[in-house]
């Protein structure tokens, strides 16, 4: 009896360590195998300046389970103040691919800022797409944001070929 509740323990503590590992927010972000979002870009230089600069290890905060990298300490210094105003919308993914239920990466070229608030695209032609009703788009991606932020792209993928096999039929 007693080595049973003993297995019973250790199988339990064992599925903790093992969901503690893969954490919700590693689903929630864009990240690269390290941590850091945005590719290594500098979230604050894409709203000072004319283009987005790459970030250095040696200026880097947290934020939210993302690493971020920063041009300089200034920049570093400004996130740290306000990290919701410099932090991507949509956990640094693809704002037209929340659009239509998908996290899709980016190219952290492809961005725009709208009321303050920084989106980016999976690539141009995205872009172009997302562009002839932005309003419109923004406002479905963040009404669809809480019901798909948890989910892997890939169940998302999963659950979109459902549906649509679904309407087939």
């Amino acid at each position: 009896m007693r080595s049973s509740i003993a297995r019973r323990i250790v199988a339990i503590s064992a599925l903790f360590f093992i969901l503690a590992a893969s954490p919700a927010w590693a689903v929630e972000k864009n990240l690269d195998g390290d941590g850091v979002a945005l590719r290594g870009y500098d979230p604050v230089s894409y709203f000072e300046g004319d283009h987005p600069k790459m970030g250095l290890e040696a200026h880097s905060a947290e934020h939210d389970g993302a690493r971020y990298l920063f041009a300089n300490a200034e920049s570093r210094d400004k996130f740290i103040a306000d990290p919701d105003r410099f932090a991507p919308q949509f956990g640094g993914y693809c704002a037209y691919g929340v659009r239509v239920g998908r996290k899709f990466d980016i190219d952290p070229d492809v961005y725009r800022i709208v009321d303050d608030k920084l989106y980016f695209q999976l690539n141009w032609g995205t872009q172009v797409i997302w562009l002839v009703n932005m309003e419109e788009n923004i406002d479905v991606a963040h009404n669809l944001w809480p019901v798909i932020k948890p989910q892997s792209d890939a169940e998302l993928a999963e659950a979109a070929e459902k549906a649509g096999k679904q309407s087939n039929n």
